[in-house]
Formats: structure tokens, C-alpha cells, sequence
């Protein structure tokens, strides 16, 4: 069990070490890059699933609190988990939005409203200031108005 459990650990470590080089992990546009990918997340998942598993057989046989509070760890491990990364993805994602509040000002500058903060409906065409309020307006076919 030991041995799966550093497999299991090793593999783990690969997987966020191709997360890291993200968006050019090894083999990117290789077929192998992908087999070696969902051979490690197979390998992973079974691995620490057959260790989680038979630890919970070794639980049961030392009575129902032991597995009471082998549930209880898990648990606790998965809050921890969340209180973790809760706070730094919402930190990432605030100064994402505070780098694009003043990519937004620079565009301004030039007459078009950054795509990633528009506030039209249509993203993909950008907004520009400088035209009147008639050519703004996107249309459904050549004389239709949404």
C-alpha cells in the first residue's frame, strides 16, 4: 500500500507539474501528449483510489469510530482544500479584472471598449465610442433592429 500511495503521489506531482507548463505542456500537439495525460490521470485514480479504499477496510475492522472518524478527516481535508483556493482564485480573478479595468482606459484612448469587460451584448464585435448612436445599433438582417 505504501508503494501505491508513492505512485499514486508521484503521478499526482506530474499532473500539476503539466498543469504549471500550461498552455504548452509536453507533447501539445502530439497524440502521445494526450495518451501520456490520460494514462496519468487513470494510473492516479486508481492508484490513491485502492489505497483510500483499503484503508477504510483496515478502519472497519478496528470498530465504527475509527470509520466515523476516518470520514470525518476527509472531510476536514476537503474544507481545507476549499478555504485554500477559494481566496486565491478570487484574488486571481480580481487583479484580472483591475489589469483589464486599466487595459480598458488605454483603448478608450483609441475609441474601442476592451472586449473582455464590453458592456454590449455582442462581445465579439467591439464597441466604439466615436460613432453615433444609429451605427451602434446591431441589426437582424439587412433592415431589422434587435
Amino acid at each position: 500500500m505504501g508503494a501505491l500511495t508513492v505512485v499514486g503521489s508521484a503521478v499526482g506531482a506530474f499532473i500539476m507539474w503539466m498543469a504549471v507548463l500550461s498552455p504548452c505542456p509536453l507533447l501539445v500537439h502530439g497524440v502521445w501528449g494526450g495518451v501520456l495525460m490520460v494514462g496519468a490521470w487513470v494510473v492516479f485514480v486508481l492508484a490513491l483510489s485502492y489505497v483510500k479504499v483499503m484503508v477504510g477496510v483496515i478502519l472497519r475492522d478496528e470498530g465504527h469510530s475509527a470509520l466515523v472518524w476516518c470520514g470525518a478527516v476527509v472531510q476536514l481535508g476537503s474544507l481545507l482544500g476549499a478555504v485554500t483556493m477559494f481566496p486565491v482564485d478570487f484574488i486571481r480573478e480580481l487583479v484580472g479584472k483591475l489589469d483589464g479595468m486599466h487595459k480598458e482606459e488605454e483603448l478608450q484612448t483609441s475609441g474601442i471598449e476592451h472586449p473582455v469587460i464590453s458592456h454590449s451584448h455582442y462581445r465579439h464585435e467591439p464597441y466604439h465610442f466615436n460613432q453615433d448612436q444609429q451605427q451602434q445599433q446591431p441589426t437582424r438582417g439587412p433592415h431589422k433592429t434587435l
